[in-house]
């Protein structure tokens, strides 16, 4: 029998930092009324933000010094120059024609409906319509927005706009197309008889990866407007995603993100490369007058002039700009019990004897098996902090040795199970475009016949996304391997037989004493929720599979999501959540729930483990503290105590420079960047 061996600690957290605090702008803005078709009432802050939307989009500000990037300038003579107020550098030329911008407010402000009333204004300029059908085949053909998201939000926003459910819009007042799965519009009169038409990333950039912008009238149409929501998406040029987008014609381009800056600078330059803002849609002049000037020690000057950058053509408020209920985060550590504390402490000790045997013994540039065992070491400490003893393996050793002999052929089963070692300790990057693949799951749910949309990974552990992988350049996908020949690759994929995550069900006996010690915190405070409806987050789908069969024992009637759940799932999934009065839980896996969703149906949030990127749990969070939310909000983040998870929180709540958030470091040779790998393992169970 197992139990807590001590009273579980409660930390009341108050220092939430935004990075971005210092990049808040539009606090004195004027207000704009929404367009009569808009039925819900903006908030003051929206009605400020389509203010600057509509400013935004008439183009440079050229005539009012110091408001711009740009300002034109009469001198003597009638010489006429152009100020940049970015550098204080003048040109003779003007600046190439630019309408749009960023939209950055922090998560739950309501970007969504703010973006709708812009493109609401189109159809009536703040006239009340008799005859909608006469104003829209008034409406010439680039007065059509085009919506881009992820393809897991396309229903969320079609509720939004109010085609078929009037959430936010007079019924049938906009005409709304999918261009997505099979409702694809094929001529571009099709495209002309809409206002709005939504696609998905992934949409387009299949279209692009398979003939370009060749007769497809997506890429031939001159929108009046493109909308990317989540814009970090294209983050990366180096992928087919940011490519294709940026290859689509628009007289006005914006992008919707709370997180405009994700991992590195990099991130913010290829927005403006695709918002087409002169000089900035060059990365050379981006990295001459900011990126550079950083890194060369003029520090002071390049924050001076990325404030002004984003001054002038992005908005961003925090969370504090809308009075919303209050918001109480909670980490309660928990203490393992004996029997979870000897199994955590032996796996620990194996793990740093391996690390300490590999460090400094003779390094081996064939040695990947070495990070890779240590990786499954720390996987199993981390299941051990969430699943308890039944997570354990039988023997590690004798994992060890069956990874050895797999090493000696690289397979899909040895490289998912590389992988998932991989993601335990946010390693999982891709080689090229550095983009972090968080879950596995995700990349599958966007997967199309044809596409290879699959992550790849070499023996020596080079990960390759599928944004990143060209079907005419599968062959030579892993020039970022140095061995000669090149280590032999796999094309990550699950299937029923061998998946990434393992139910582990079958650890969870009838006795709930030998239940985990997370699993039965949770179950102890749901008892306590009364009236209340809360969220379970988890990175994990196996821990999602070990609650879900708690829940069931105690008769708590939940819902669940993931990324294998299917959209029409999902829609059922979350109106059971929101109408049932009976369904008190919602399980959701980080990937899938951590953007895009109004779920304030609840006030009571859970992160299962911690996260190794905290904007991830921050954007989970805002699916419950945002606008609409009418109760107090409470998060509780469980840490096994004197556990590998602390150190994790440590990672999250270091003290960073803006500098070292937001440059990017240069590549490190392999054999640095394996002994790398193994030292930042060994400081996490030490």
């Amino acid at each position: 029998m197992t139990q807590i061996d001590a009273p579980e600690q409660v930390e009341y957290v108050t220092n939430l930092v935004d990075f971005f605090s210092g990049f808040e702008s539009g606090l004195d803005l004027p207000e704009t009324e929404a367009a009569p078709l808009v039925r819900t009432s903006l908030f003051r802050h929206q009605r400020q933000a389509l203010t600057f939307l509509m400013e935004r989009e008439k183009g440079w500000n050229l005539h009012a010094p110091g408001q711009d990037i740009w300002t034109r300038q009469e001198r003597n003579g009638g010489f006429v120059q152009y100020l940049n107020n970015v550098t204080g550098l003048h040109q003779s030329e003007p600046p190439p024609p630019f309408s749009g911008g960023v939209l950055a407010d922090h998560m739950g402000l309501g970007k969504s409906l703010t973006m709708i009333a812009l493109i609401a204004s189109d159809v009536t300029s703040h006239q009340r319509v008799a005859n909608i059908g006469a104003v829209l085949a008034a409406q010439p053909a680039n007065k059509v927005s085009l919506l881009i998201v992820p393809s897991t939000l396309i229903i969320s926003w079609e509720a939004q706009i109010g085609e078929n459910v009037s959430k936010h819009l007079a019924h049938r007042s906009i005409m709304l197309r999918r261009h997505h799965g099979k409702s694809r519009l094929q001529t571009s009169q099709e495209i002309s008889d809409c206002n709005i038409v939504i696609s998905s990333y992934e949409t387009i950039a299949s279209e692009w990866r398979r003939n370009g912008a060749k007769e497809n009238p997506i890429f031939s149409f001159q929108w009046r407007r493109i909308l990317l929501d989540e814009a970090h998406n294209i983050r990366n040029m180096n992928t087919i995603t940011a490519q294709a987008v940026c290859a689509l014609k628009a007289s006005s381009r914006w992008v919707v993100t709370g997180t405009p800056i994700q991992n590195k600078l990099s991130d913010l330059a290829s927005l403006l490369q695709f918002l087409q803002i002169y000089p900035y849609c060059d990365r050379k002049s981006f990295a001459r007058d900011i990126t550079r000037t950083w890194k060369e020690s003029a520090e002071d000057l390049a924050i001076d002039r990325l404030k002004k950058l984003l001054k002038f053509i992005m908005l961003r408020r925090s969370a504090s700009t809308i009075e919303l209920p209050p918001r109480r985060d909670t980490i309660i550590q928990l203490h393992f019990s004996s029997e979870e504390r000897r199994a955590y402490e032996t796996v620990r000790a194996q793990t740093i004897r391996e690390i300490d045997r590999q460090l400094y013994d003779t390094w081996s540039e064939s040695s990947s098996f070495s990070y890779v065992n240590a990786l499954q070491r720390v996987t199993a400490l981390r299941k051990i902090c969430s699943l308890g003893v039944g997570s354990v393996p039988a023997a590690v050793d004798a994992q060890e040795s069956h990874m050895s002999q797999a090493f000696t052929k690289w397979c899909l089963n040895t490289a998912i199970e590389a992988f998932n070692n991989m993601l335990t300790v946010g390693g999982a990057v891709c080689s090229n475009c550095f983009e972090d693949l968080e879950e596995l799951d995700r990349e599958f749910q966007t997967s199309s016949a044809g596409s290879p949309k699959r992550p790849w990974l070499t023996e020596c552990l080079n990960l390759l996304c599928g944004k990143c992988v060209a079907p005419s350049c599968l062959g030579l996908a892993f020039q970022y391997c140095s061995h000669n020949p090149p280590c032999p690759a796999v094309e990550l994929s699950t299937t029923p037989s061998t998946g990434l995550q393992t139910r582990y069900s079958e650890h969870l006996l009838p006795d709930m004493n030998c239940w985990p010690t997370k699993v039965k915190a949770l179950k102890e405070d749901l008892s306590r929720l009364g009236d209340e409806k809360a969220i379970v987050f988890s990175c994990w789908t196996s821990t999602l599979d070990v609650i879900e069969v708690a829940l069931g024992a105690t008769g708590v009637k939940y819902a669940r999501i993931d990324g294998k759940v299917t959209q029409k799932d999902r829609v059922i999934a979350l109106a059971q959540f929101d109408k049932d009065p009976n369904t008190r839980v919602l399980l959701l896996s980080m990937s899938c729930g951590a953007v895009g969703l109004n779920l304030t149906v609840a006030s009571r949030a859970y992160l299962f483990e911690p996260h190794w990127n905290p904007t991830m749990e921050e954007q989970a969070l805002a699916r419950i503290h945002r606008i609409g939310q009418t109760r107090a909000v409470t998060t509780i983040r469980y840490i096994m105590k004197d556990s590998y998870e602390e150190h994790v929180v440590k990672v999250q709540d270091r003290k960073k420079s803006l500098a070292e958030i937001l440059l990017s470091q240069g590549k490190a040779s392999e054999k640095d960047l394996t002994l790398s790998r193994l030292h930042h393992l060994r400081s996490l169970l030490v």
